[in-house]
């Protein structure tokens, strides 16, 4: 993910970056909820980098309709002094 978030960062170059963490999961007893919870989110970066490599190969650009959403104000009416939406 941190690739995905940072396409300029640093790349892990070997596992030994890894070594403690490993350890720890070797000696540490984890709960099955934990495993399912791991596997969860491994799934959604996937699906995450799916969407990506797929924008970045069709030259995706960014929907400015979606950048500058429509604005609700809220203004008293006149006749009731109930607030009534007014977009614009």
């Amino acid at each position: 993910m941190s690739l995905l978030d940072r396409p300029d960062g640093e790349l892990v170059r070997s596992l030994r970056y890894f070594a403690s963490l490993l350890e720890e999961v070797r000696t540490e007893s984890f709960p099955a909820s934990y495993w399912q919870h791991l596997e969860f989110n491994l799934r959604r970066c996937e699906r995450i980098a799916e969407v990506r490599r797929a924008e970045a190969a069709k030259g995706a650009c960014p929907d400015l309709a979606q950048a500058d959403p429509p604005r609700v104000v809220r203004r008293p009416s006149s006749a009731t002094g109930e607030a009534r939406k007014v977009t614009g």
